[in-house]
């Protein structure tokens, strides 16, 4: 079995692409829906529910856990790896490698949380691939609350995403980076906002395809293709919205 989580939903994203090309696997996922969201939270609160979750999906079998968050990969994998070296992580970091291969211009705009944008691992990766080029920080807040209330198109969100957008325009960027799992649900909208020419990097299908490697080099045997959800919030709400935003089959959604 193998092991997500994320604050809420938006990790959700990344459970999708891994079903796509790992369908055969179960999968628990594990949703902070009562202390969601964590972009604003300090880097010991995610560390500390980074590690509580840990220990219970390690409890229900997982053989390799997904950080299917990027302000808890930023925080807290470092953290994980050391204190659980049995258990294979995988992170999810805001794709700028990939935008400074495709940028014409060498205007890069990153979408993400205050809390994944001053985390260390994120400014090692600017440092380390994107010295000559210039990042813009796009702070994005109130967008996770959004998607967790399964508002991911219409009027009201492209209007949101038209307010904090709109002031970069003029920056010239043609690569916009998804900092967070909970924006690709929103790709759609974006799309409608943005000039043509700029181009939407969602770290998903590379996340997955490392999980796959993953499960070969560890020799992860298939299950039966279940997906069970854990929440610390409302199991009723989150079963509803994941169904929505996964499109599946979901097995439970119990409450820790």
């Amino acid at each position: 079995m193998i092991g997500f989580f994320d604050s809420g939903v938006g990790g959700l994203s990344i459970l999708k692409n891994a079903l796509e090309i790992l369908p055969n696997h179960d999968y628990a996922y594990f949703g902070d829906e009562a202390y969601c969201p964590w972009g604003e939270k300090p880097k010991e609160f995610i560390i500390e529910r980074s590690r509580l979750i840990t220990k219970k999906l390690i409890s229900l079998g997982a053989k390799a856990i997904v950080v299917a968050c990027n302000t808890a990969t930023v925080n807290a994998i470092s953290t994980l790896r050391t204190e659980f070296p049995n258990t294979p992580f995988i992170g999810v970091e805001p794709g700028v490698k990939p935008a400074t291969t495709l940028t014409e211009s060498g205007k890069i705009a990153v979408l993400a949380t205050k809390a994944t944008s001053l985390g260390d691992r994120f400014l090692q990766l600017v440092n380390l691939f994107a010295q000559d080029k210039d990042i813009i920080m796009i702070p994005s807040s109130g967008l996770v609350e959004l998607v967790e209330q399964g508002k991911c198109e219409g009027e009201e969100i492209e209007e949101r995403l038209s307010e904090i957008l709109l002031p970069y325009m003029k920056t010239g960027f043609d690569q916009l980076v998804l900092g967070c799992t909970h924006y690709p649900f929103l790709a759609g909208a974006l799309r409608k906002i943005l000039p043509s020419k700029v181009n939407i990097i969602d770290t998903g299908p590379p996340v997955a395809k490392q999980l796959a490697r993953i499960i070969m080099q560890n020799n992860i045997l298939e299950d039966n293709g279940k997906v069970n959800l854990w929440t610390s919030g409302d199991p009723g709400k989150f079963f509803e919205l994941a169904s929505k935003l996964l499109g599946i089959e979901i097995g439970k959604v119990e409450r820790f």
